[in-house]
């Protein structure tokens, strides 16, 4: 995975990053962005992901890094528009997204096409942000 996203960063200048806890130096996981990688109404698009180690989960990390990578991806890599998705049922990175000021449309929301339609995880939900001004 390291080496695939080495490469993303070449090519694109944006990835999926380590994220490790600051004062102890422990890797907890990833945030970063990524091209969505299947066809859907909103692609192409580029995504904010998240993914942390259980035990870190609901102390604000995701938040942090998601905000930090959202604002670099507008900024510094010049993105119009990210966006970030999750199944119905996940509470918990909907309110990452809302409270990094993704915005649901709910004419937005999708059967994930890499599902089957009757697998319960298929609903899933959009967020999107635009870049300031």
């Amino acid at each position: 995975m390291i080496r695939n996203e080495q490469e993303t960063y070449r090519q694109e200048g944006y990835c999926l990053f380590a994220c490790v806890l600051k004062n102890r130096g422990k890797f907890i996981g990833f945030v970063g962005l990524h091209k969505v990688g299947f066809d859907a109404h909103f692609v192409p698009a580029v995504e904010i992901s998240w993914r942390l180690a259980k035990e870190h989960w609901n102390q604000g990390y995701a938040t942090e890094a998601a905000s930090v990578i959202i604002d670099w991806g507008f900024t510094e890599i010049g993105l119009r528009e990210i966006v970030s998705f999750t199944t119905q049922q996940n509470k918990a990175s909907m309110r990452v997204m809302e409270k990094c000021g993704l915005i649901r449309n709910p004419n937005d929301d999708f059967l994930h096409p890499k599902l089957k339609k009757t697998d319960p995880l298929a609903p899933h939900i959009l967020f999107r942000i635009k870049a300031p001004g």
